[in-house]
């Protein structure tokens, strides 16, 4: 553990990281992992229904009760080829289209008014 980081420290790592590693059991959100994409890395993340809501394209999912699933996803990772890694991560970069600031207050307004 290496304390509390700013954020142009998180951005900076999440930039510099193979991949982020997102285990969890239940989450609202998963802001994490939609910022790993802004950031062109790799998410990994738990196969849990918000996460397939959310990230419905994302190609590595995991168990989160299996340790041997999160191994051999971090492995297909590493062993992607450039051409494979670039590929995934210009995928996932289309998802933040969905996940834009003023769509989210169209919705909204459109929702309430």
């Amino acid at each position: 553990y290496i304390g509390f980081i700013s954020h142009d420290e998180k951005i900076a790592y999440m930039k510099n990281a193979a991949a982020l590693i997102y285990p969890s059991l239940y989450e609202g959100f998963g802001l994490p992992a939609l910022e790993a994409i802004a950031a062109r890395t790799i998410p990994i993340v738990s196969d849990i229904p918000i996460f397939r809501e959310i990230y419905p394209d994302i190609p590595f999912r995991f168990n989160p009760y299996s340790v041997k699933e999160l191994k051999d996803k971090i492995i297909q990772v590493y062993n992607l080829s450039s051409t494979e890694r670039e590929s995934i991560i210009n995928r996932n970069y289309e998802l933040l289209d969905s996940y834009r600031l003023d769509d989210f207050k169209t919705r909204i307004s459109n929702n309430i008014y």
